[in-house]
């Protein structure tokens, strides 16, 4: 929620966190009157209930997410909720991409998984993280645990078949 008037802007992002326009018209996260980050912002974007991804003021090409919890990332280049598919869709992960691939969080601000690829990726039945991999007319997938162990690669359908395949031998389901 913004609350403007012509001497400030507020944007509540928590409970009793808020991210307050300063004198130079940026925006500086505070919780009970203390900076809690130690950047400005130009821009704050909420990726779901629980995470807002705020963008510097100095550099707009950097961002830092923010969880609920009082956890944050800093230095990012963006953040999204990945999409989820199939059956089981109660799984809600962030993705914040970084310099050598994407950092996947729970809402709670959780390191799940690091994929070291910048391709598409989804979740799938809340079982397995899925990257689509096209390169020309060769379409292929990888298919990582939820906790970012790789374990295929090929077409869709077969590599999704071998990685519930792997996971079952293994224990793991």
């Amino acid at each position: 929620m913004c609350l403007c008037d012509m001497a400030a802007c507020m944007v509540e992002l928590f409970r009793g966190v808020i991210a307050l326009e300063n004198e130079n018209g940026k925006l500086v996260v505070t919780k009970e009157g203390k900076q809690v980050l130690p950047f400005e912002y130009g821009d704050a974007r909420q990726l779901n209930q629980k995470v807002w991804e705020l963008r510097r003021a100095a550099d707009p090409s950097i961002a830092d997410i923010l969880f609920d919890g009082g956890v944050f990332f800093l230095g990012v280049r963006y953040a999204y909720v990945l999409d989820s598919m199939g059956k089981k869709k109660n799984k809600e992960l962030v993705a914040a991409v970084g310099k050598y691939g994407r950092y996947l969080f729970d809402s709670g601000g959780n390191l799940v998984a690091f994929i070291p690829d910048y391709y598409p990726l989804f979740v799938l039945d809340n079982e397995f993280l899925v990257s689509s991999v096209v390169t020309g007319e060769d379409s292929k997938v990888k298919v990582y645990d939820m906790r970012g162990s790789l374990l295929a690669v090929g077409s869709q359908k077969k590599a999704i078949k071998e990685a519930r395949r792997l996971k079952k031998m293994l224990g793991c389901i």
